[in-house]
């Protein structure tokens, strides 16, 4: 029998179209409809939930890139095994309560937000949750092999990556070396959270980062200057393009420190 993928037992899925949601009314500056996405992605999918568990094994298997083919084989037998620990049945009655809070506070039209992985996410859904023959497993696993082990890495250089400690210490000093050591108040938050997300499988730093690109839009939109003159025009049209191509992209250190450029642009065309 052809397997059919629900969407909606999706768990990845439904983090990503949250995201999307998110990202969408922040932008527009819907305060009340994004503080309703951020409770319900913090009460459902934060690192301590069963589907914050499901969710971090989707990640390692459609986040990840540039593998050797060793590796990737070794990810997906391990991926599964811990999958097989978790209880299928306390996930699918979470899925439900999600799903729930989704259409009463939301609506069901967030289900047909567009997700770039959804092809991937589906896949990966089947490899957990599809019954098929032995020669469509090897097939289907074959395929997951072939993408984690492609290195597209020009196209993929903001794919992101899990840093080390020594990495993240790097990176920071970089930075402060560049701005002297000081550090605005919305940068050290920036910088705070994207400490924090490699304890959370980045939940908290995403919802964060949506907020202050709400925010950063919104005070540009708002300041005369960005529309004083062609040159500025023309910055503020660059700033928002980068912010639409942040939709699809998914973060790295390079995002952080283009954001926090655009902080330290924003502040000092306030003062």
């Amino acid at each position: 029998m052809k397997y059919r993928h629900n969407k909606k037992r999706n768990t990845a899925f439904l983090f990503e179209t949250l995201v999307r949601e998110l990202t969408a009314a922040s932008a527009k500056g819907l305060k009340e409809k994004k503080n309703i996405i951020l409770s319900i992605m913090k009460e459902h999918l934060n690192s301590r939930t069963v589907l914050g568990r499901e969710l971090s094994l989707y990640k390692a298997l459609y986040k990840e890139n540039s593998l050797t083919r060793n590796i990737a084989e070794k990810l997906i037998i391990e991926t599964k095994k811990q999958f097989d620990i978790l209880d299928k049945r306390q996930i699918f009655n979470n899925q439900s309560a999600l799903i729930e809070d989704i259409n009463k506070r939301l609506g069901e039209n967030i289900y047909n937000n567009f997700v770039p992985d959804y092809k991937e996410l589906a896949t990966i859904n089947q490899l957990f949750y599809g019954k098929v023959r032995p020669k469509d497993q090897v097939f289907l696993e074959e395929g997951i092999v072939d993408r984690l082990a492609s290195t597209k890495e020009q196209k993929n250089e903001a794919r992101t990556k899990p840093l080390d400690n020594l990495a993240l210490k790097t990176f920071f000093n970089k930075f402060n070396k560049e701005y002297s050591g000081s550090l605005l108040k919305e940068q050290q938050s920036l910088l705070s959270h994207f400490i924090a997300s490699f304890n959370d499988n980045g939940l908290e730093f995403k919802i964060f980062l949506n907020e202050e690109i709400g925010r950063l839009r919104q005070v540009i939109n708002e300041n005369a200057f960005f529309d004083s003159n062609e040159d500025m025009k023309e910055k503020k049209n660059q700033i928002m393009n980068i912010f639409e191509e942040y939709k699809n992209r998914d973060i790295d250190t390079a995002m952080v420190k283009q954001v926090l450029s655009i902080q330290q642009l924003v502040c000092e065309i306030k003062s």
